[in-house]
Formats: C-alpha cells, sequence, structure tokens
C-alpha cells in the first residue's frame, strides 16, 4: 500500500473528515444497539433467564400468538407432559401491585434510603422449586428480582403483599424484567391465591417452558428431539426457539423493529457515504492511476493498494467510534437501559467497516479503466 499511504499523509484534512463521519456513524449504530440490548433485556430477561428451549404459547382466533393473550387448556398442557424426551414448567405471567409489610415486632419492612411503599410488577409463577434461582421452593415463599427488591427496601427474611396476599420473600434473584416491568417469582398455588384476591377467573399457564429431559428422566431421555409441528397440531399450540418466541411479546417487537430497522439504515448509509468518497476520490486520481499502469503497475496491484486504502480509513474511524460509543454507554449506563456488550460496541463497528468496505468496492471500477495512453498523451 505504498501509494496508500504516502496519500494518506498528505491529505490528512480530506481523509480526517471521512475517518470523522464514520466515526460518528459507528458512535449512533453502537449507542442504538446498546439501546436495543438494554431495551430488549427490560423486556425478555425474564423468560430468557429460566434456560428454556423452548416456549408453547396459545394461539388466538386469528392463528396469532401473544403472551398477553395466551392461555392454555388443562388438556393442552397434558399432552405436551406426555412428550417423552422434554420436561415442561408451566408458567403463569399476570400483574399486580406489591408493597412490603411490617416484620414481627413491628419493624418496618422498607427501611432503605429511597424505598418504595408500593411498585408494579409482572408475577410470574411456576411450580414449587421448578426453575433454579428462581421459582420459590415453598408455598407463601417469594423471590423478587434484584431491582424491585431495591425499589421496595427489601431483602431476604421480609415481608411483602400481593393483592392481600402475604408472602416472605425467600431470596433477591437475578434482576428479571418482563414487558419493562421488574419480575415477583411465586410458585403456581400462590399465583392462583392472587388471581383469585384480584377477583380473576381461574386460568390456565400463559405459557409452557419445554426443556431437554435430564438423564434418567424417562424412556425418552436421550432421544431425538420431538416433532414440534406434529405435537402443535395435535395439541392446538404453537411452540417455537425461545428468542424466536419472545416476538410474541407486543412490546419487545415494536421496539427491536423500529431500532433494527433505524441500525439497518445506518449501515446503509455508512456504505453509500465511504462509496460515494473513494468513487470521488478515485476519479480525481484516474491521470495518476493512468502513469502508475504506464510504469508498469498491475491492475491487481492499484486495486489491492485502494482497497487498502479504504480499509485504513475505515479501520480508524470505527476504532474511534467505538470508543466513543464505549464511553458514552458507560456514562449513560445508569440512567438509560443501555446494554454494554461486545455485541453492542465491537459488532457494530466491525459491521461498519464490512459495510463500507462493500461501498468501497465501486470505486474499484475507476481504478481497473485508468488508460496508460491518456497519461503518456498528456505528457507529449
Amino acid at each position: 500500500m505504498f501509494v496508500a499511504r504516502r496519500e494518506l499523509t498528505r491529505a490528512k484534512g480530506r481523509f480526517g473528515l471521512i475517518v470523522a463521519v464514520v466515526a460518528l456513524m459507528t458512535l449512533l449504530t453502537g449507542f442504538l444497539s446498546g439501546l436495543a440490548g438494554g431495551l430488549a433485556a427490560q423486556n425478555v430477561s425474564a423468560v430468557l433467564g429460566t434456560g428454556a428451549d423452548r416456549v408453547v404459547l396459545a394461539p388466538d382466533a386469528t392463528g396469532r400468538t401473544s403472551f398477553e393473550r395466551s392461555q392454555l387448556t388443562a388438556a393442552q398442557v397434558d399432552g405436551w407432559r406426555e412428550t417423552a424426551g422434554i420436561q415442561v414448567v408451566p408458567l403463569t405471567i399476570s400483574r399486580a401491585v406489591v408493597e412490603p409489610v411490617s416484620l414481627p415486632g413491628g419493624a418496618p419492612a422498607a427501611g432503605a434510603a429511597g424505598a418504595s411503599d408500593r411498585e408494579g410488577a409482572m408475577l410470574l409463577g411456576a411450580p414449587a422449586g421448578s426453575l433454579a434461582d428462581r421459582s420459590p421452593e415453598h408455598d407463601g415463599q417469594v423471590v423478587l428480582s434484584a431491582s424491585l427488591a431495591k425499589a421496595l427496601g427489601v431483602g431476604s427474611g421480609a415481608a411483602v403483599r400481593i393483592a392481600g396476599v402475604d408472602l416472605v420473600v425467600a431470596a433477591v434473584g437475578p434482576d428479571d424484567s418482563h414487558a419493562h416491568q421488574p419480575v415477583a417469582w411465586l410458585t403456581d398455588a400462590d399465583a392462583a391465591s392472587v388471581a383469585h384476591a384480584l377477583h380473576q377467573a381461574p386460568a390456565g399457564p400463559t405459557a409452557l417452558l419445554v426443556r431437554p429431559a435430564g438423564a434418567g428422566a424417562g424412556a425418552g431421555s436421550g432421544s431425538s428431539a420431538p416433532d414440534w409441528a406434529v405435537i402443535d397440531a395435535r395439541l392446538g399450540t404453537v411452540s417455537a426457539w425461545t428468542p424466536v418466541s419472545l416476538l410474541s411479546l407486543e412490546s419487545f417487537k415494536s421496539e427491536i423493529g423500529s431500532l433494527g430497522l433505524m441500525i439497518g439504515l445506518l449501515f446503509l448509509i455508512g456504505a453509500l457515504v465511504v462509496g460515494v468518497f473513494f468513487l470521488v476520490w478515485s476519479m480525481q486520481r484516474q491521470r495518476d492511476f493512468a502513469v502508475l499502469k504506464a510504469l508498469g503497475a498491475s491492475a491487481g496491484w492499484l486495486r489491492r493498494d485502494a482497497f487498502g486504502q479504504a480499509l485504513l480509513v475505515l479501520l480508524a474511524g470505527a476504532g474511534t467510534g467505538a470508543l466513543l460509543a464505549l464511553g458514552f454507554g458507560l456514562l449513560v449506563s445508569g440512567a438509560l437501559p443501555f446494554l454494554l456488550s461486545p455485541v453492542t460496541i465491537a459488532a457494530p463497528a466491525l459491521a461498519m467497516v464490512v459495510t463500507g468496505l462493500v461501498g468501497s468496492l465501486v470505486a474499484l471500477r475507476v481504478v481497473t479503466k485508468a488508460d496508460p495512453l491518456e497519461a503518456l498523451a498528456a505528457t507529449a
């Protein structure tokens, strides 16, 4: 990249401008990716944290599935439980208000500074002890997500009240969220008691969490995976790989769809900007390319030189943008739902480099079209 390095050092202002543009676009994509990841975690971290391989929902009359409207019947639950080779955990999802209550002896349960006297939460009910670190081991207990426990100012051993039902905090679990609300994990029996206290009609589970059966779980252990389509058709359910099933959560689908579209458009704009820059730059240097060809440079050598030049510019811009996105993410992560990870910082920078290189390919045609006879004629 002899020519490329010389041009980069001699035209610092021109190349500095395109580096700045690439850096800003990488910053935007990194910030949007982090924001999308943070919002996604607030939507679906509770379901993802269960470790389920598949999620089973009941479709509505139109055949669409939704966590808000799904209600499985007893026959559907039994049908899935009878399937060999899998473990099935019924999951009930509802909303309620959680409030701390006084402990025995009159000590206040919420003594932390800034603690709230009540918080809205998503109630996730599952059989006792069925989900490690989440579902309580016994009835009368509740496992609170870290953010909910902090908001209420309670910890293990405290008491909370949900719709008039008093429960003991068995543990403070992972910081799970569902549909942008913190989570309280209950046993299915306590979830039914809360539903009765709220004067809600008895309902079946919202979803089924499906996992492979463990060793010794039955004759089906170690067998090939069931035919999910056949089971769904027989029982009238819709099952899907867990990340795919989360698209049945309306808030998650709309947010990820909107932010994903913006990120995709930024990558497209990045490819166009880089492509146009190097196209114009190559057109201005067409006589230089012709002279190099007249001196014996091959078209392949010129293409590699131009491609290397684009790579250096993109690496500088994307690397700077990734560092800016990291710093900005550290600055706002406490105030905004921002996810800092290699996926949200490094991946957008790498994608910007790839899309920019694709855009720069349009300039290579100008390089190969340079005619050495024109250069010789110009010197005559």
